[in-house]
């Protein structure tokens, strides 16, 4: 199940070309189950091989690259109620926590693009079910938290 360094390289290379997907609401609530899907075989992974990181690689680079994929709901706004709704902005969120710092900053890089001004003043009532999603569940508190753990790191 381990992949080589070109099947690596080619699941990162899908990003960049999965950024074009038209989005209606089944996409995005597809989207997200893989994304929770993903983040739980990682984390299975992650406990069942603590002291092997080879044996949990693959399951984090096939995470990232789901964030990655999820960045094309930010260009898409009128999509943000049906994220609030499958759970999406719980799970992002839930994510910052990561212990890889690689994932943190994908779905920092997540976060901004789907808080974008431009993009929330333009579709009003969406970005408003987001942005009080995100106050919801507490995203500045955790973004300081996020902030101060990858400034230890550096270090």
């Amino acid at each position: 199940e381990d992949m080589t360094d070109e099947e690596r390289l080619a699941l990162v290379m899908e990003l960049e070309e999965d950024n074009t997907v038209e989005l209606d609401e089944g996409t995005v609530r597809k989207m997200i189950l893989n994304l929770d899907k993903k983040h739980a075989k990682n984390q299975e992974l992650r406990i069942k091989h603590t002291e092997q990181p080879e044996r949990f690689m693959d399951s984090e680079i096939e995470l990232h690259v789901e964030i990655g994929k999820c960045l094309t709901i930010a260009t898409q706004p009128q999509m943000y109620p049906v994220l609030v709704e499958c759970g999406g902005v719980t799970l992002v969120i839930s994510l910052l926590t990561h212990p890889n710092s690689d994932i943190v900053l994908g779905v920092v890089d997540l976060l901004h693009e789907l808080t974008d001004t431009d993009i929330i003043s333009e579709a009003m009532d969406a970005g408003q079910v987001l942005v009080e999603a995100l106050v919801k569940n507490q995203i500045m508190s955790i973004l300081l938290q996020v902030l101060e753990s990858l400034d230890e790191k550096n270090e």
